[in-house]
């Protein structure tokens, strides 16, 4: 999960230096350093108290993975946000180009 985001991370910082003239590291209003200090807290979590088995939904949990797919779920929510108002942004800055007349058009 941790390769993860820093994957989406890195396309996320890409994609706003493409976008914006200014480089923010914050996602979501979390920042790097509120993100290491939630893996701290959560490995101090799993070291202090056992995982113990859960029935969510139907399904066999442990709390770690409750609270993994919970994360997932945000860390997927907050990238397609910021996708879209990024591509939104794009848009607005660089208006459609019209097709060259002699240009085949779609399927051809």
């Amino acid at each position: 999960m941790t390769t993860a985001r820093g994957l989406r991370n890195s396309n996320s910082t890409l994609r706003q230096a493409r976008v914006r003239p200014v480089h923010t590291l914050a996602y979501g209003g979390l920042g790097l350093t509120e993100l290491r200090l939630g893996g701290l807290a959560m490995n101090a979590l799993l070291a202090a108290v056992p995982p113990s088995r859960l029935d969510f939904l139907g399904l066999p949990m442990s709390y770690p993975d409750l609270i993994a797919l919970i994360w997932s779920v945000a860390t997927l929510l907050v990238f397609a946000t910021s996708l879209t108002g990024q591509v939104r942004e794009l848009a607005r800055e660089e208006p459609p180009r019209r097709p060259r007349r002699n240009s085949p058009g779609p399927g051809a």
